[in-house]
């Protein structure tokens, strides 16, 4: 992925309220999105191959994952809908 492209990414998935947490501060989001893509975009990564080149402990890799890919899959509704619907 180019840089860019994970820029344009960040910029979709940041107004995403399941990246603010009012009680503890979390990782910046681009910081959850790069585990993400690092996790899933090199076939499946062994969490622990993930912890040891970003620094999360391995409970932490897997919550960062869930909140990427819930907040991509809230986009569904405003990009994605049934063809004639308009």
């Amino acid at each position: 992925m180019s840089w860019s492209m994970f820029d344009r990414l960040v910029f979709i998935l940041a107004p995403n309220t399941i990246f603010r947490s009012p009680k503890k501060k979390q990782r910046h989001m681009k910081y959850q999105l790069a585990t993400f893509l690092i996790q899933y975009g090199q076939r499946g990564s062994d969490v622990l191959d993930v912890a040891s080149q970003l620094g999360p402990r391995l409970g932490t890799v897997h919550l960062y994952c869930r909140r990427v890919t819930r907040a991509l899959r809230e986009l569904r509704s405003h990009h994605l809908g049934w063809l004639g619907d308009e």
